[in-house]
C-alpha cells in the first residue's frame, strides 16, 4: 500500500514538473515573442511606406496640409488662410520665428502668387501644427528618415503648455525646396518626450534651414520631384463635401488618419468600407475657431542652419586651387569656430586640476600674512614684478581637510565625464579639414576688414607680402638674424637701470626675456580693393623688446587719454555727440578723415619727442624718462623681423603688431591735433580714435578743404584723406546724421563685414552663445538714438543669428531683456567690478566635461570644518573656460607659420647628436617615435636620453628652457661626477655615449603639464630606476 502510495506521489509529482516546465516554455515563448513585436514595432516606426507630391507653384506646403487633412489640394487657400487667421490671433507666439515683423510676415504669406515671400516658413509650419492639434515631422531623406519635430500646443488663454507629444502626426519630405507628403507606418508606442530640446531636435547631418528655400521661379521648386504624370498611382482620394449646416466636411473615399484619440494611432493609409450616408466611408472634419484649443508643445525650438547657400560670399578663392563643397563649407563656418572632440585631454584636464590644488596650497599658506586689496594697492612696480611667476607649491598634509576637498573634486570631476555626442562637423567636413591643412600649395587668411575667408596660393601670397615690404621706405633688408644684437641692447640698457637704481632686480629679470625671438611678417588680403593688396602685420610677441614696449605703453597712457581730441570707443563717442549744443547752425557739415598707413609713417624723432612730452607730464612715473625714452629708442630700432629665410629691419614708424605702436602714434598725433587746430578757423567739434578724425564744420565746403589741406601739410608724412556730407557720414561703427539741426547716430556696417558671429553649433561654452544676442543688441541699443533704428537693426540682427544656427525664440528672449533697458542708462560709464577673491579654476571647455561649478559648491562643506579654511575660501573657486583649438588656430595661423618660418637645425654640436629615428625602451621591449624635425633650440618639451652603449633609453625630463642648455647640464654634472640621478648609469660610461630625442613638444602649456606628460613617458619608455635613471618623485 505504501509503495503504491509513494508511486501515485511520484507520479504526481512528476505530472506537476512537467505541467511546471510546459508552463514556464509556454512563458518564455510568450515573452520572446512580445519582446520581437516591440522591437520590430520599434523598427517599423515612422517608417515611409509611400508618398503624395503636389503641384510645386509656391503653395507646396499648404496642398500638403489640405491633402493631409482634407484628403486633397484643392482646399490649400483655406488651409493657408486658416493658418494665418490663427498667427495673427496669437501673433505674440509666432514673431520669433520670423525675421520681419508679424505683421508683414502674415500679409506676405496670405497671397497665393508663388513669390518667395509667400513660402511657408518655420513659423507657418509650427502654427498649422498648433492650429490642427498635430505634430508635423519633417524629414530630408525618406529613404533614411531624420524626423524634425514641429509641435505647438496654445491654450484658451493664451498660456503655452510644455507637453511636447502629440497623438497626431503628419509627415513631409523637403526635398529642392519642395514639400511631398509621406505615408508612413507608425509606431503606437512612442513615449511622450520630457525634454522640449528633444522634441524639436536636429541631426548632425541633416538641417533644416528655412532662410535657404531660394528659388527663382515657381517651376525650380519641383526639381528633384516626380512629375505629375510619374507619380505613383493613387486612388483618387477623396471627395469632399461640404455640409453648410455643421460647417464640416463629408470625406469620401480611401484617407490618411491622424492617429487621434479616436482614430487609429497607428498612422497607416487605411481604405474605408462602402456604406451609405455617413456610415458610407464618410468622416467629418470641422474646421474649428482661431479660439479653440490646440494641442502641441515645444515653444523652445533649437534651430540648426546650415546656410549653405551664402558659403561663396564668406570664402574667396584666390588661388589655382579648386575648393570643394565639403572645404567651402567648413570655412564658412567661420575661424572662431570650434570643432568638437570625440573625448577629452584628460592629461591638459589633470593640470588644470593640478594647478588648482597648487593654487588653492598656496592660498592657505600665505593666509593671514598677505596683504589686503582692498585696503592697499599694488604699486606701479609690483604691477610687472608680480608677473613673474614662482615654482613654489605648499607640500601636502598641511590641513587634512584641504587635502580631502582638492581629491574629492577631483575625482568627481574625471569620474563623470561624459560621452562623446554628435560631432558639429560631418566626416566630409572633417576631411576636408585634413586636406586644407595638407595642402601645401594654399594658405589660408582672414581678409581685412572682416571680409570672411581668403585663400591664395603660397607663391602668390609671399610675393605680394615681399612686393609691400620692399615697396616701402620704412623697411630694409639685413643679411643676417638681429634677435641676438637686440637682445644685446635690451641686457645693457636694463644692466644701466639696474645700477643707478631706476629698477629693481625682479623687473631686471621681467624686463630681459630669455628665449627671444625675432618678429613674424603676416598679411591680409585687402579684397575689397583691386588686385587683392596685403595689409601687413609684424607681431612682437616674443621679441627681445616686447617687455620694453609694454612697460612704455603703460607709461604713455595718461597723455594719451587726456588728450582733448581723444575718443576711448562709440559709447565714448556718444557720449561726447550728446555734449553738443543743439540746434546746430544750418551751414553745419559732417567730416571724417582717415590717416594713411599711420604707423609706419610716424617720424620717429618727432614722435620721440612728443614722448618725450608725455613722460614729464607722469603724476606717478614708474621708471624715470630718460630711461623710458632709452626704452622707446630701443624698440624702434631693434624691430627686426623674418619672412621665411629673409630678415628685415623696420627703419621708420613703428611696428603695427609691437605693444608700444598704439601710443607712439597717439602721442605723437597729439600733438599733430595742435597743429591742425591752429588753422585760422577751427571746427565746432573734433575727436580722433587713433588714425580716425571726426568732426562738424560750420562754415562753406571751400573752407573745409583748405582744413584738409592744411592738414596734409603739417609733416610730409601724414597724409589724410577726407570725407564730407550735410546729411550723413560714417564713423567708427556709427552712422551720424544731421536732422532739424540734431545729431542722431545709427549703426553702420561696412559693405565687407560678413557678420560672421559665433556658430551655435561651435564648441563654445552654453553662455556665451546664449548671451551672445544680448550683448549684441545692447551694442545696437546704445548706438542708435531712434527707436525705429533700432527696431530694424533688431530684426537684421536675429536674421543673421539664426542663420548662424541660434533659435529665434531665444533670440528674441535675449532681446526682449534689451527692449526693457533705457538708452541713457546704456550710455553710463559702469564702475569697474572689482576683482572676486575667489581661486579660479581654469579648464579647457569640453561638451564632454560634467557640471564642474556643482561639483566644486557640493564639496565646499569640507572646507567648512576648518577655521581657517572657512576663513580662506568663503566661497567655492571660480571656473573659467578657456577655448580649445579653433578653425583660425589651426588652418591659419600653425598652418602659415609652417608653410612660411620652416625652421631647420643648425646642424651644431648638439643638434648633431638628435637621435631622429625611433626610441627603443629601457627594457628593449619596444620602439617609440620622435620628433624628427627636432632642434637644439626647442623649448617647453619632453626629452629623452638615450646611452648609445647600451643602445636603450636611460632617462625621460622636462624643459621650459632650451633642449640645448638642458643636455649641457646633463653633460656638465657627468663631467663633474655630481650626485644627479643620470650620473648612476655614466658611472663606467662617458658624455661621448649620450643621444637625445625631443619626445614631445608643449607648446604654450606650463609645468604642471609638462610633469604629468614627463611621467607618462616614464612609464611608456620604462626609465624608472633600477631600468633607467629615473626616480619617482612625490609631487
Amino acid at each position: 500500500m505504501s509503495e503504491r502510495i509513494d508511486s501515485l506521489e511520484a507520479t504526481e509529482s512528476e505530472d506537476v514538473i512537467h505541467d511546471a516546465n510546459v508552463y514556464y516554455e509556454r512563458e518564455r515563448h510568450r515573452l520572446e515573442k512580445v519582446k520581437k513585436g516591440k522591437i520590430n514595432r520599434l523598427l517599423c516606426k515612422d517608417t515611409v511606406v509611400g508618398e503624395r507630391n503636389v503641384k510645386g507653384d509656391g503653395n507646396c506646403f499648404y496642398r500638403c496640409m489640405s491633402v493631409a487633412i482634407y484628403g486633397t489640394e484643392d482646399l490649400h487657400s483655406e488651409v493657408r488662410q486658416e493658418i494665418c487667421d490663427y498667427m495673427s490671433h496669437h501673433r505674440e507666439k509666432f514673431e520669433c520665428f520670423t525675421d520681419c515683423s508679424i505683421d508683414q510676415h502674415i500679409r506676405n504669406q496670405r497671397k497665393m502668387d508663388g513669390s518667395i515671400n509667400s513660402w511657408a516658413t518655420e513659423a507657418d509650419i509650427y502654427a498649422a501644427a498648433a492650429r490642427y492639434e498635430t505634430n508635423i515631422k519633417i524629414t530630408m531623406n525618406k529613404d533614411k528618415p531624420q524626423w524634425h519635430n514641429h509641435v505647438l500646443r496654445i491654450n484658451d488663454d493664451g498660456t503655452e503648455e510644455t507637453s511636447t507629444h502629440s497623438k497626431r502626426s503628419i509627415h513631409l519630405l523637403l526635398s529642392n525646396n519642395h514639400f511631398t507628403v509621406l505615408y508612413v507606418h507608425q509606431d503606437d508606442a512612442v513615449p511622450t518626450l520630457k525634454d522640449p530640446a528633444l522634441a524639436c531636435s536636429t541631426t548632425q547631418n541633416e538641417t533644416v534651414d528655412w532662410f535657404e528655400m531660394t528659388q527663382s521661379s515657381a517651376q525650380n521648386s519641383t526639381e528633384g520631384a516626380k512629375p505629375e504624370a510619374e507619380v505613383d498611382p493613387k486612388p483618387e482620394v477623396l471627395k469632399v463635401v461640404h455640409d453648410p449646416e455643421s460647417d464640416s466636411y463629408e470625406v469620401v473615399g480611401e484617407t490618411i488618419y491622424l492617429a487621434g484619440e479616436n482614430e487609429s494611432k497607428s498612422g497607416r493609409i487605411k481604405p474605408q468600407k462602402s456604406m451609405s450616408g455617413r456610415e458610407h466611408g464618410k468622416k467629418r472634419f470641422k474646421l474649428k475657431d482661431k479660439g479653440d484649443k490646440n494641442m502641441g508643445g515645444d515653444t523652445g525650438v533649437k534651430a540648426e542652419f546650415d546656410h549653405m547657400n551664402s558659403n561663396q560670399d564668406v570664402v574667396t578663392n584666390l588661388s589655382k586651387y579648386k575648393l570643394t563643397k565639403e572645404e567651402i563649407s567648413l570655412l564658412s563656418k567661420g575661424i572662431k569656430f570650434i570643432p568638437d572632440k570625440t573625448k577629452v585631454n584628460k592629461v591638459r584636464l589633470l593640470a588644470d586640476l593640478n594647478e588648482l590644488e597648487r593654487r588653492m596650497r598656496l592660498r592657505e599658506y600665505f593666509y593671514g600674512e598677505e596683504k589686503n586689496n582692498e585696503e592697499t594697492d599694488h604699486t606701479l612696480d609690483e604691477k610687472f614684478r608680480l608677473k613673474k611667476k614662482s615654482r613654489f607649491t605648499p607640500n601636502k598634509g598641511r590641513d587634512m581637510w584641504l587635502d580631502l576637498y582638492v581629491e574629492t573634486v577631483k575625482r568627481d570631476i574625471v569620474s563623470n565625464l561624459k560621452r562623446s555626442g554628435k560631432l558639429n562637423l560631418t566626416k566630409q567636413e572633417q576631411s576636408a579639414f585634413q586636406s586644407l591643412l595638407d595642402n601645401d600649395a594654399i594658405v589660408i587668411r582672414p581678409a581685412d576688414k572682416g571680409s570672411g575667408v581668403v585663400v591664395i596660393d603660397k607663391s602668390d601670397y609671399v610675393s605680394k607680402l615681399e612686393r609691400e615690404i620692399e615697396s616701402s621706405a620704412s623697411y630694409e633688408t639685413t643679411h643676417s638674424d638681429r634677435t641676438q644684437d637686440s637682445l644685446k641692447s635690451v641686457r645693457k640698457l636694463a644692466n644701466n637701470m639696474l645700477k643707478e637704481g631706476a629698477i629693481c632686480k625682479d623687473m631686471y629679470q621681467y624686463l630681459v626675456p630669455r628665449y627671444p625671438k625675432a618678429g613674424s611678417l603676416k598679411g591680409n588680403p585687402k579684397i575689397h580693393k583691386s588686385g587683392a593688396p596685403m595689409r601687413t602685420i609684424v607681431s612682437g610677441i616674443n621679441t627681445p623688446t616686447e617687455q620694453f614696449a609694454e612697460v612704455a605703453e603703460h607709461e604713455l597712457n595718461q597723455y594719451v587719454e587726456s588728450s582733448p581730441s581723444f575718443i576711448r570707443d562709440t559709447t565714448d563717442f556718444i557720449n561726447r555727440l550728446r555734449q553738443i549744443e543743439e540746434p546746430l547752425p544750418e551751414n553745419a557739415i559732417l567730416f571724417t578723415f582717415d590717416v594713411e598707413k599711420l604707423y609706419p609713417s610716424v617720424p620717429r624723432e618727432e614722435g620721440l619727442a612728443a614722448c618725450q612730452q608725455a613722460l614729464e607730464m607722469r603724476a606717478k612715473p614708474l621708471i624715470p624718462t630718460h630711461f623710458v625714452i632709452e626704452m622707446i629708442r630701443t624698440v624702434l630700432d631693434n624691430n627686426n623681423f623674418n619672412f621665411g629665410d629673409r630678415n628685415f629691419l623696420q627703419t621708420d614708424g613703428v611696428a603695427i603688431g609691437s605693444r608700444l605702436g598704439k601710443n607712439f602714434a597717439c602721442s605723437y598725433m597729439r600733438t599733430w591735433d595742435e597743429k591742425l587746430l591752429e588753422f585760422p578757423k577751427s571746427p565746432l567739434f573734433y575727436k580722433r580714435f587713433i588714425d580716425d578724425g571726426f568732426g562738424i564744420w560750420t562754415g562753406s565746403v571751400d573752407d573745409l578743404l583748405d582744413f584738409g589741406k592744411h592738414a596734409n601739410n603739417i609733416h610730409q608724412n601724414i597724409k589724410i584723406e577726407m570725407k564730407w556730407s550735410e546729411e550723413k557720414i560714417e564713423f567708427l561703427d556709427t552712422l551720424v546724421k544731421i536732422q532739424n539741426g540734431r545729431i542722431i547716430t545709427d549703426l553702420y556696417q561696412k559693405p565687407t563685414d560678413k557678420q560672421l558671429y559665433i556658430r551655435h553649433d561651435s564648441c563654445h561654452p552654453s553662455h556665451t552663445k546664449k548671451n551672445l544676442p544680448y550683448g549684441l543688441g545692447l551694442r545696437l541699443k546704445r548706438i542708435c538714438t531712434r527707436e525705429e533704428d533700432y527696431k530694424r537693426h533688431r530684426n537684421e540682427l536675429k536674421s543673421q543669428l539664426r542663420k548662424r544656427g541660434y533659435s529665434g525664440k531665444k533670440i528674441e528672449q535675449q532681446l526682449q531683456r534689451v527692449d526693457k533697458l533705457k538708452r541713457e542708462d546704456l550710455l553710463q560709464k559702469n564702475p569697474n567690478k572689482k576683482a572676486g577673491d575667489r581661486v579660479p579654476l581654469v579648464v579647457t571647455f569640453s561638451k564632454q566635461l560634467p557640471d564642474i561649478t556643482n561639483i566644486l559648491q557640493k564639496h565646499h562643506s569640507i572646507l567648512e570644518n576648518s577655521e581657517r579654511l572657512q576663513a580662506a575660501f568663503k566661497q567655492p573657486p571660480l571656473v573659467a573656460y578657456r577655448r580649445d583649438t579653433n578653425i583660425c588656430d589651426s588652418l591659419i595661423h600653425m598652418k602659415t607659420n609652417r608653410l612660411i618660418k620652416k625652421e631647420t637645425p643648425c646642424m651644431c654640436v648638439f643638434c648633431q647628436k638628435i637621435i631622429r629615428s625611433d626610441i627603443p625602451s629601457a627594457d628593449r621591449k619596444d620602439t617609440h617615435k620622435v620628433i624628427k624635425e627636432a632642434r637644439c633650440t626647442d623649448r617647453n618639451i619632453i626629452y629623452g636620453i638615450k646611452c648609445t652603449k647600451c643602445d636603450r633609453a636611460i632617462y625621460v625630463g622636462e624643459t621650459e628652457r632650451t633642449l640645448k642648455e638642458r643636455i649641457s647640464e646633463h653633460l656638465r654634472d657627468i663631467k663633474n661626477s655630481n650626485e644627479k640621478p643620470i650620473n648612476s648609469h655614466f658611472e663606467n660610461h662617458n658624455a661621448k655615449d649620450i643621444e637625445y630625442a625631443v619626445l614631445q613638444k608643449l607648446g604654450h602649456n606650463g609645468r604642471a603639464m609638462r610633469l604629468l606628460v614627463e611621467d607618462i613617458w616614464i612609464r611608456k619608455l620604462n626609465t624608472l630606476a633600477p631600468c633607467g635613471c629615473n626616480v619617482q618623485r612625490n609631487r
